[in-house]
This record gives C-alpha cells, structure tokens and sequence, in this order.
C-alpha cells in the first residue's frame, strides 16, 4: 500500500498511512526485532519529512522527481521565511523556527508535553534561551519530524535520565569530598544547559589522574558514567555508549554500571551484549545480596531485566524461567 501512495495519490494520505504504521510499530508484540523498528520509522520519517517541504497536495512522484532547485520555497508556519534551515524543525506537520517563539507557543496546546519540558529545562518556556544552541539541538532532537505522541516517548525517556543524573550527582556530593569540587561545577554547567563545559569538566579530571590512576579508578568510572547518562538524556545514544562502555571497563565489578549498559543496550536492540553485561551485574548481586536478603531489589530487578531479554530474542524457555524468578522475588518484597 505504501508503494501504491508512493505513485499514485497524494502527500495526505500517505502521512495518513505512515501514522498507522509508526503506532503499529510502537507496539512491543509486533514480530519486529526494535533495531528492525527503528529503521522503518526512520525511512517513514525522511519520506513524510520530504513530503511536507512543499504544500500537501503534490504527488509524492512530482516531489520526488523535481529538481532541488525548483521545489517551491520553503515557508515556516507562523514565522518568516527562515534562511538558516538548522533552526528548523518538522513538527505535527507543522514547520517553526527554533530561534522564534513560534514552537514553544503552540507547545502550550498541548499542557503535558509543555510541563514536562518546563521540568526538562527548569523554566517556563518563554524564558529559554533561544540563542543557545545547545539547547536548540536538544529540541530539534526532541521534536524534530515526530508527532505528540512520539515528543513524549522521547521527553519521558529525557526526563527520567535527567532526573536520576541530577540525583546522582547530589549523592555523590554528599559521599565524595575529593570529587565534591568537580560536580560542584559541572552541576552549575548542567543547570545552566552547557553541556559542552560540563563534558568537558569531567574529561579534564580524567586526564588528570593519570598518575594516580590506581587511587582514583572509581572517580575515573564515576565521571565516564556521568557523562553517559548526560548524554542519554539529551538522546546522543553513540556517546552514551561509548561512556557506558568506559565507566564499565574502568570499574568492571560495578553491578550498576553493568546493569545500566545492559539496560541501554537492550533498549536499542543489542539483545546479545544486553545480556551479557545483565548477567555480570547479576552474578556480582547475587554475591552482594542473596545471602542476606534473597529479595533484594536490585537481585529481583536483574532477574526482571534478564527475562525481558530473552523475551525478545524469542527464547521463550529462558525467558519463562528468569520470569519466575522474578515473580517469586516479587512476592512480599515490597
């Protein structure tokens, strides 16, 4: 049906086809590994993205065959015609301009995704700084070429990393008077949207250990997972993997870190190096907690996250099994 819309009728009714599949596809139980997911919501994104650079309407044939330089100028809803296309975003099939306040009011329409952007940036939307471009790219990544439904997923994913790096640092403030100085500072970069000072804060203190490395390998771990989870929740998925994987190398016998990296590596469908790092994380649990508590929450959580695992690679036999252990620890452990 997608190939028919692709010839034969208009933009309309192929964004009405891509919206259907786009929520079909969000569904866990469709028969699609989530990697397989993302790519055709990816493909579906970059055609609809195409289609709405000129009026609905057009065949997406017509659209497809003009030359660039022909297509009709580009016009942003509610703004004037922009020049510096990386301001510019797709959204609800609507265009803005992200140095304009354009976004950010039609934003209020929708009174879920205005407050949990507000909790993202710590302020009301009309007080964001449109001139940082830090916090543009993390709208645009946000919002760009998604509906309502898919800013949220996006936000609820932001938010709750947001939320637990800012509890994470507060902790180690209170625990770590060596380290207290650094995170005093990059939590002001954080507050204040410079991420690049704060990445940069922290890979300085890395570079610096060097030769007390053996002293201050759990700084080191410490720094590198903070940076994966800041970047995780500005959606930057290629950095927090590679930091993930630092703080893990660093400090290998963190059930944390093991468990964390399992948990963003099982979200973007690496379902076998998931498993791995979740199965580090429980055998050191196990060693940490099953003799004093059985029921540990952390003990319950990695049996809960395994079957979730191996649910999706298909192995129903093991996933039934981890699911039992799961369920079993659930009982009165709360």
């Amino acid at each position: 049906r997608g190939f028919e819309c692709f010839e034969d009728t208009k933009a309309d009714e192929f964004e009405r086809l891509y919206r259907f599949i786009s929520n079909h596809l969000s569904h866990k139980n469709t028969k699609l590994t989530a990697k397989k997911r993302r790519e055709i919501k990816y493909l579906l994104s970059i055609i609809i993205g195409a289609m709405l650079l000129v009026p609905l309407g057009n065949s997406i044939y017509d659209i497809l065959k003009t030359p660039l330089s022909n297509k009709p100028k580009e016009i942003v809803i509610g703004e004037n015609n922009i020049t510096n296309s990386s301001t510019i975003i797709v959204f609800n099939g609507k265009k803005f301009d992200l140095t304009k306040s354009g976004f950010f009011d039609y934003i209020k329409n929708y009174p879920t995704i205005e407050k949990n952007l507000i909790n993202y940036f710590g302020k009301r939307l009309d007080k964001v700084d449109r001139t940082n471009s830090e916090i543009l790219t993390m709208v645009k990544k946000l919002a760009n070429n998604q509906d309502t439904t898919q800013l949220q997923s996006k936000l609820d994913i932001a938010l709750k990393e947001k939320r637990e790096l800012e509890a994470l640092i507060e902790k180690l403030k209170r625990e770590q008077n060596d380290f207290k100085p650094i995170l005093d500072k990059a939590k002001e970069y954080l507050d204040n949207h410079q991420y690049s000072k704060y990445h940069e804060i922290l890979q300085e203190f890395r570079k610096k250990s060097g030769e007390k490395r053996a002293e201050r390998r759990k700084f080191e771990a410490q720094s590198a997972y903070l940076e994966a989870k800041e970047y995780y929740s500005r959606l930057e998925y290629k950095k927090a993997k590679e930091l993930y994987g630092e703080a893990v190398e660093t400090e290998p016998k963190n059930e944390v870190y093991l468990s964390n990296f399992s948990s963003f590596l099982w979200e973007y469908g690496d379902y076998p190096n998931a498993l791995k790092y979740a199965k580090k994380a429980l055998a050191i649990r196990e060693i940490l907690f099953k003799k004093e508590n059985p029921k540990h929450p952390y003990l319950i959580g990695s049996y809960g996250n395994i079957a979730m695992i191996y649910r999706d690679m298909n192995n129903s036999e093991m996933f039934e099994r981890y699911k039992l252990k799961y369920l079993e620890g659930s009982k009165g452990s709360e």
